[in-house]
């Protein structure tokens, strides 16, 4: 079910470059996968333990499952926060859908496609972290979508870059998600595309902004870069702020 397994240090990381530089701090795993070779014995092949959220799943729900989850506790493994054996840690689901990630650890996991992914950190270093990929749209679907994305200051910003139109569109989405996922500890209130908005970007980060403020710990000076890296069709992003 799993192929092209790449588990890498956060020094030297091909897969995600943008993690370079951040020594014995992340850890990241990625993966491919295919859920047409899904079947019932790849969590006990795997290690993961199936939760009762899952019992009616289709094959592809599960498979993306077991990807996400061998990913977090490979890279929680090489991080060296856990015990060595995949059967001692489990990530179970919380009522709000967010991983259960165990005691000092705090993490992100994604998938899109045929990929898979995780980034964990020690919670005494980041108090967020946040991971996201996402198919590159289309024009016609980038165009159809972008009013729920963007507000029109940042529709101009787009158009002024030098790159396709889908692909910025997928970027600033997937920016966005990350750091939804990297404040979520943090807030006690859901927030939006447009409670976020973009400062600036070059080529391998964005600068996102609040709108307004989000809550005691978050104000609209408040500023979030966001690392990202196209690879092939998939654009790959992600927040990590800092204790």
């Amino acid at each position: 079910m799993l192929k092209n397994i790449v588990f890498t240090t956060a020094l030297t990381n091909p897969y995600f470059a943008p993690i370079k530089g951040r020594k014995n701090q992340l850890s990241y795993c990625g993966c491919n996968h295919s859920w047409q070779q899904y079947n019932q014995s790849c969590y006990a092949h795997y290690g993961i333990q199936c939760p009762p959220e899952l019992s009616n799943a289709r094959a592809q729900r599960h498979c993306e499952f077991i990807a996400g989850r061998y990913c977090a506790i490979r890279a929680i493994q090489r991080l060296e926060l856990s015990p060595n054996s995949t059967s001692q840690t489990q990530i179970p689901i919380q009522p709000d859908r967010r991983p259960l990630w165990p005691l000092g650890i705090i993490g992100s996991i994604s998938h899109s496609g045929d990929r898979a992914m995780a980034v964990i950190g020690s919670a005494d270093n980041y108090i967020g972290l946040g991971i996201d990929c996402e198919i590159i749209l289309t024009e016609s679907a980038a165009v159809e979508i972008a009013d729920l994305i963007l507000d029109p200051l940042e529709k101009a910003l787009l158009l002024d870059q030098q790159l396709e139109y889908g692909l910025m569109l997928t970027l600033v989405f997937s920016a966005k998600e990350s750091l939804f996922k990297a404040l979520s500890p943090s807030l006690s209130n859901v927030i939006s595309f447009h409670d976020l908005s973009i400062c600036s970007i070059n080529e391998s980060k964005l600068v996102l902004r609040p709108t307004t403020r989000l809550n005691g710990n978050w104000f609209g000076e408040s500023a979030f870069s966001i690392d990202y890296i196209k690879q092939s069709k998939y654009v790959v992003t992600m927040a990590a702020i800092t204790a």
